[in-house]
């Protein structure tokens, strides 16, 4: 039973951090083509 319960929160563990990865690298390319879209002007525009 113990194995299992850390088996469980091992997995999800490794879930929550590959969801960080996904919305970090979604940001990261929102960011970049909002950079893109306005290269005069600094600030990120929605």
């Amino acid at each position: 039973m113990a194995a299992d319960a850390e088996r469980r929160r091992a997995c999800r563990r490794r879930f929550m951090l590959k969801q960080n990865e996904i919305t970090l690298s979604l940001t990261w390319i929102k960011i970049r083509e909002c950079a893109e879209m306005s290269p005069g002007s600094g600030t990120i525009r929605r």
